[in-house]
């Protein structure tokens, strides 16, 4: 044979080049595993006079592919380990030209020097590029090799990046078939078994479901065509979840010791500000609501009185909602934190349980664990749960539970484009600790009542940045629907100037560039002024007004946004306001009246009034707020030295 290669004659045929070629990857060079710990300590190396001896085998063979009779060699290598990479002989489906990721040992690049052979390598299989087939493919051998065994970490490193590759590629659906990824497990499974987690806040107590290795992101996943946590509970096969619900020890923590119910509703109107509602609307609900078809007996205690938010066009996811209740106003991802509260903590001021309809689901947190009773838990626990009852069979299963809610719109066959929170009121005759959840009764409702034009005034919208209309309602036992008690917001038509100009200068970020010259030299205060009208309406007196108002803000000085800075991680911002009441128009049954004002009983702000400053004005500032926003934060004493006897 060689003496006819190396002598010039006859090339040898193509089959017998082919059957050689075979037989020196049988003799020579490395088997390569998946496996790590499988793989030698030393790896066979190839011969030079060997791998010499195969490129010249492919050079012969590469002259001849044109040929007819080369299709008896195309047969005696197909999907045999022809193709030398390194000291290993692959597969030639395994290799391609241009390989953009390391994967090996499932799939190779080509070496540069087998280059100039690439009319012979394309036909026995070599890509140009690998396709998601061959992704596919390369995932289905790892598969194979580790049957019902759990990957290592360069493994699951290894599926991780071959699933990245193949999402780049819309699989047909025999590749998509013998797809296989890592379940959390880390073993390879189907992926029509396998589930990617795209709602983490309601998976962790799913039982009995197969999920995607979270080394693959869900971009990945759902480009594959895996099912998600969110269609299968969609599809109404998941209605009931668990959710991070506070803890009693973080509720006394954060709720006001005193204050009383008169907090609660300045702090829902700033948190529908912080989120973004355009407006609120607050209804004291006296009514009692049906309870027998509700998720739980325990339950039915709810369905009474309750103080209820809704907050037009602002939809919560479940993390959000649990962010607004677990963590503190600066870490709670919102673009600004609300500085009168602790985000929705506020809630449990009114009830021991929230009941929360926002977008697709019914949120229900009972932090105390008294109504949402597990059988197998001997000790009371926090609870959250979620049911998502679009396109399920909830509301027909459980009407009573949704009776309450049917207010401002919403209809439980589609999503509800806003946010109704629920809070119920005590009930149960027995008085409750200051600061303990659920403190206020209906007696408190009708002291809001009473009191709304005092407790939510026109001015409250002065300092906010996106709300521009409050509303406070009553809903009594026999009445048709809800009645008007108070409403204020900014006079129509609203300009975008004016949208613009309220929130302008807590975005301002010129502040923030602080140098080395600034500290010792002069840093100008940065400053606006903005004008607006506040019309109020109070239904009892069926007297209107229209407040003129000047509010002038500051961002600075230097030691001021030194302050900021240093502390930047809670979201301060050197912000200082003055509101100014230029003058007013009432109006009611008789003929308007025009008074020019030039004094008020002014009030400290922080977003929210805090209380009376003595000043003619009020003044906002970012004021560092206590516990449960009942005032501005002072530093506690310091003790008096010790004087030894």
């Amino acid at each position: 044979l060689w003496g006819v290669f190396w002598g010039g004659g006859e090339p040898v045929p193509p089959v017998v080049a082919a059957l050689q070629l075979t037989r020196y990857a049988e003799m020579y060079g490395e088997t390569l595993s998946v496996h790590p710990m499988q793989q030698s300590t030393e790896p066979k190396t190839i011969p030079d006079d060997i791998r010499e001896a195969v490129l010249q085998l492919y050079e012969c063979l590469e002259t001849q592919v044109h040929r007819p009779e080369f299709d008896s060699a195309r047969s005696t290598l197909r999907n045999k380990r022809c193709v030398l990479v390194g000291e290993s002989f692959v597969s030639a489906e395994c290799v391609a030209s241009e390989c953009e990721v390391q994967a090996e040992p499932l799939l190779f690049a080509l070496p540069e020097n087998l280059a100039k052979h690439s009319t012979l390598l394309t036909d026995l299989g070599v890509r140009e590029r690998f396709k998601g087939e061959d992704y596919v493919g390369a995932l289905w051998r790892l598969k194979r090799e580790c049957e019902e065994v759990e990957l290592e970490e360069e493994q699951v490193q290894l599926a991780t990046t071959l699933a990245k590759q193949a999402a780049q590629f819309k699989l047909e659906d025999d590749a998509r078939n013998m797809l296989f990824l890592p379940d959390s497990s880390g073993r390879m499974v189907r992926v029509d078994k396998l589930v990617y987690d795209d709602a983490p806040w309601l998976s962790s107590t799913l039982n009995n479901v197969p999920f995607l290795h979270a080394s693959i992101t869900n971009d990945a996943a759902q480009a594959l065509g895996l099912k998600s946590v969110r269609k299968l509970l969609l599809a109404g096969k998941l209605h009931l979840k668990d959710l991070a619900c506070p803890s009693p020890e973080w509720l006394a923590q954060e709720l006001p010791k005193g204050g009383g119910p008169l907090r609660l509703l300045p702090q829902l109107v700033e948190c529908a500000d912080v989120l973004g509602a355009r407006a609120v609307h607050l209804l004291l609900d006296f009514r009692m609501h049906p309870a027998e078809s509700i998720l739980q007996p325990n339950l039915a205690a709810l369905q009474g009185p309750a103080v209820v938010v809704y907050m037009e066009g602002v939809t919560l996811k479940p993390e959000q909602l649990c962010r607004l209740q677990n963590l503190a106003p600066h870490k709670q991802g919102l673009r600004r934190s609300g500085r009168s509260g602790p985000g929705l903590v506020c809630m449990y001021q009114a009830a021991e349980v929230a009941s929360i309809v926002s977008g697709e689901g019914l949120y229900i947190f009972d932090p105390m664990g008294r109504h949402f009773v597990d059988q197998h838990q001997q000790d009371p626990v926090p609870v959250g749960k979620v049911h998502l009852f679009v396109n399920s069979d909830m509301p027909q299963r459980f009407p009573d539970q949704f009776v309450p809610f049917q207010i401002f719109g919403f209809d439980a066959k589609q999503d509800f484009n806003g946010t109704i929170i629920r809070l119920p009121v005590n009930t149960s005759g027995l008085e409750k600790p200051a600061g303990s959840p659920g403190t206020m009764v209906v007696a408190d409702m009708e002291e809001l009542e009473r009191r709304c034009e005092e407790i939510v005034k026109g001015d409250c919208l002065l300092f906010l940045e996106d709300l521009e209309a409050v509303a406070v309602s009553s809903w009594r036992e026999g009445q048709d629907d809800m009645k008007l008690v108070f409403k204020a917001g900014l006079q129509p038509p609203i300009s975008p100037s004016l949208r613009q100009a309220r929130g302008a200068m807590s975005r301002n970020r010129e502040w923030q560039k602080f140098s080395l010259m600034s500290v010792f030299g002069s840093a100008p205060p940065i400053r606006a002024q903005v004008d607006m009208n506040i019309v109020s309406f109070t239904a009892a007196s069926g007297v209107s007004k229209v407040d003129r108002w000047r509010v002038y803000h500051t961002l600075g000085p230097r030691q001021a946004r030194k302050f900021a800075l240093d502390h930047k991680a809670r979201g301060w911002v050197p912000l200082a306001s003055v509101a100014a009441l230029m003058g007013s128009v009432t109006g009611g049954s008789g003929a308007a009246e025009r008074s020019e004002l030039t004094a008020i009983d002014g009030q400290v702000f922080s977003s929210m009034p805090l209380g009376a400053s003595g000043l003619p004005v009020h003044i906002n500032a970012w004021f560092e707020v206590g516990l449960g926003g009942g005032g501005v934060w002072a530093p506690p004493p310091h003790p008096k030295p010790h004087t030894p006897p």
